[in-house]
């Protein structure tokens, strides 16, 4: 009797791919990018996450030209984990409110995460409580996961130099193997 093997089931005829996290990265300036950068690598660490993230990044003040700010609206719409990160001593360019409407507009039922960053010497001004109003009633009325950090700005940078210190040593650990595998598959250079 010959009988043939059918699967039970899609899933086991695939492959599962890896869980990959989309995050957004909106930054006032190169600190507050540092310190979202900072906020991103720890939360992938603690989610055992370190190769499955697709980051982009918009710079806050080119949210003013409508075409970016529709993009950014759909990488935003698009991504898990939407990280703002800003001084907090000055209040929020004009676009900002126009790029998150139309966020809210395009992001559907999708399940969200907000975390708005904080420069820590900058956390006690009144603008910094203001914003952190804003965007806490965003979230609420968005139905998105809202969080608050802050960092020290000096942190951050000093983090930042020691990963492209790591990095560079990797990048030169792979060129010495390279040469190496070239020496030893061509060691007369012919």
């Amino acid at each position: 009797m010959n009988a043939s093997v059918s699967p039970n089931s899609e899933a086991q005829t695939r492959r599962e791919a890896p869980v990959r996290l989309r995050a957004l990265m909106v930054y006032e300036d190169k600190p507050a990018c540092l310190r979202a950068r900072l906020a991103l690598e720890r939360m992938l660490s603690r989610l055992e996450m370190s190769d499955g993230c697709e980051v982009t990044l918009w710079r806050l003040d080119l949210l003013e030209h409508s075409w970016s700010r529709e993009e950014a609206a759909k990488a935003a719409a698009s991504a898990d984990v939407v990280l703002i990160s800003i001084s907090g001593d000055q209040e929020l360019p004009a676009a900002t409110e126009p790029w998150m409407n139309l966020w809210s507009e395009l992001r559907g039922n999708s399940a969200q995460a907000l975390g708005l960053l904080f420069d820590s010497e900058r956390l006690q001004a009144p603008e910094a409580v203001e914003t952190a109003l804003y965007f806490y009633r965003f979230a609420l009325d968005c139905g998105i996961d809202g969080l608050l950090g802050w960092s020290d700005t000096t942190r951050a940078e000093r983090w930042s130099k020691r990963c492209d210190r790591r990095a560079d040593k990797r990048v030169g650990r792979e060129l010495e193997s390279t040469r190496n595998f070239e020496m030893q598959t061509n060691p007369h250079g012919l």
